[in-house]
């Protein structure tokens, strides 16, 4: 969870993550469902998409998940979504 934080605050200036689903997909693969909050500058909306291109690389196992809900505030995005991480039981 801290690397993950970690990698996602290169691109944002706020980071939080929490875990809000545990469960199975089949008998050897289990999964856990994140809710990922992040800030980034209203001047900066590209940061996002290159996050996104760069969670595809970083893990093949974490998987985001649509919709993702963005609201402007203060010369600032804040940005909810879904992560899904699969992992061996």
């Amino acid at each position: 969870k801290d690397k993950f934080i970690n990698f996602a605050s290169q691109f944002f200036s706020e980071v939080s993550l929490s875990k809000i689903e545990e469960g199975e997909n089949n008998a050897t693969e289990k999964f856990f469902r994140y809710r990922l909050n992040v800030t980034s500058s209203l001047k900066t909306p590209q940061k996002f998409y290159d996050f996104l291109d760069a969670l595809s690389s970083y893990d093949s196992i974490i998987k985001a998940e649509f919709p993702i809900v963005m609201k402007g505030e203060n010369d600032k995005i804040h940005t909810t979504f879904n992560i899904k991480v699969f992992g061996l039981k």
